[in-house]
């Protein structure tokens, strides 16, 4: 549901301007599968809560959700991402190549609980991308199912084999680079960074 609705129209009528912001409560929205192998599709989510702003060149969402799913087709095999709570803001600006920034953002599922800010800009393949996120609990053999599609599946499989039992405390992501050159091998090596600690 929407709470809250603002609508504010200003300019001339051949340069409209606008600006909306909303409150809203349990909005779901599907995802929009990914069209081609350079285009990862649109996230959906469900069960979403929090505070939205925008105009037609930049927005934010403040994010106060629980007992929701997140998806991100394309991005992740296992295409829905369970959450018992889900904080944070998300900034955008369409000025130019699209930009996307997460600020302060809190997932906790029975898997991970994880904080994080992230950047990401629209560029060739992909885009690029710059993640800090610390976990500060993770199901070691639940892992394999948050590791994006472009790692491989040959470290999908690894992990999911591999990491049979345990749990990790304070661990720590640092990823910047190109999305289309993860995970920065071979021909690739030191286009970008992805490190886990």
């Amino acid at each position: 549901s929407l709470k809250q609705v603002s609508l504010r129209l200003s300019g001339s009528w051949d340069a409209p301007q606008w600006e909306a912001s909303a409150d809203f409560h349990d909005v779901s929205f599907a995802a929009q599968p990914e069209q081609r192998h350079d285009d990862p599709g649109i996230p959906g989510a469900s069960r979403l809560s929090g505070h939205l702003w925008m105009n037609a060149e930049q927005g934010a969402v403040q994010l106060d959700s629980a007992g929701g799913t997140a998806a991100f087709p394309g991005i992740f095999e296992y295409r829905e991402v369970p959450f018992r709570r889900l904080t944070g803001s998300v900034f955008w600006n369409a000025r130019g190549p699209l930009r996307l920034a997460f600020r302060d953002l809190k997932l906790i599922n029975d898997d991970l609980a994880i904080s994080a800010d992230a950047d990401w800009r629209d560029a060739d393949e992909g885009g690029i991308i710059r993640v800090s996120g610390e976990a500060s609990r993770a199901r070691m053999p639940a892992l394999y199912r948050y590791m994006p599609i472009v790692a491989g599946r040959t470290i999908q499989t690894w992990l999911e084999q591999a990491l049979r039992g345990g749990l990790a405390d304070r661990a720590f992501v640092e990823w910047n680079g190109p999305l289309s050159a993860f995970p920065y091998t071979g021909r690739d090596a030191g286009s970008g960074q992805f490190l886990v600690t």
